[in-house]
């Protein structure tokens, strides 16, 4: 395989999963449900090798990375220690796309996992490992009863780049509509500040209050989206689009 190539190319050790899975679904399903299989295998064999290690920064073969990938992690790993209120640390923002994000240091908190270049405790791991599931990882991961109402910690600018237009789950269009525009950071001059740390901004006593602050602050368009054209401010003002999720109808 390619990745197996560029590994054995770069003198980095190689481990494989060999493991085979008899399944009965069809290729989604089984997809899932090899995928999750691996990422067990892969998190328990680094936890299990390197027993002191503290956490594991998980990665996939088909990512660019921006220039301070590895920096964003040390400067704000630490935030996971101490706040017991964050669940992982991850490079990815959903919604990071070109014209929408513009802070380089800026830090988001939300419930819903992003993956795509994550940081995850072995504390955590402890957590997971007993029940993780049989497929679909990531939406596990996105269940109440598994975070626990805590919070994953995202750059406002992502530093990962999902380069992957073929997969499980995968195609070309999937890719041209949610990755194709992604802004990654490509700034090789940007640094991550240490004194205050970077950090701090997200923690929970600091990060709920601003963005309390900031929701008061901010003018809300008169009929929605219909509006927003009509609200006054310059480019990069905050404003705040206010609506109400019907419980009963299926998300």
């Amino acid at each position: 395989a390619p990745t197996a190539a560029v590994v054995r190319q770069l003198g980095v050790r190689l481990v494989q999963n060999e493991g085979r899975t008899k399944l009965r679904g069809g290729a989604a399903q089984d997809g899932a449900a090899l995928i999750c299989s691996h990422y067990k295998f892969a998190l328990g064999w680094a936890f299990d090798e390197h027993k002191d290690a503290p956490a594991v920064l998980v990665v996939e073969d088909d990512f660019y990375f921006s220039p301070d990938f590895l920096e964003y992690f040390e400067a704000n790993a630490p935030l996971l220690d101490r706040d017991a209120s964050t669940f992982v640390l991850s490079a990815w923002n959903d919604n990071g796309f070109w014209g929408k994000v513009r802070d380089r240091g800026a830090l988001h908190r939300t419930e819903y996992f992003p993956g795509l270049g994550w940081l995850l405790t072995r504390r955590l791991w402890d957590e997971l490992r007993p029940k993780w599931p049989k497929a679909h990882w990531d939406h596990f991961l996105r269940d109440p009863k598994q975070h626990k109402g805590r919070e994953s910690v995202y750059p406002e600018v992502p530093r990962t780049f999902h380069n992957g237009k073929k997969g499980t789950f995968m195609d070309l269009g999937t890719h041209k509509k949610y990755f194709a525009d992604i802004a990654y950071n490509t700034d090789a001059t940007f640094r991550w500040p240490h004194r205050p740390p970077s950090y701090a901004q997200a923690a929970q006593e600091v990060y709920e209050p601003r963005l309390a602050a900031r929701l008061r602050a901010a003018p809300a368009p008169a009929g929605g989206l219909d509006g927003w054209d009509a609200l006054p401010g310059s480019s990069g003002a905050d404003a705040a689009l206010w609506y109400r999720v019907d419980k009963a109808t299926p998300r």
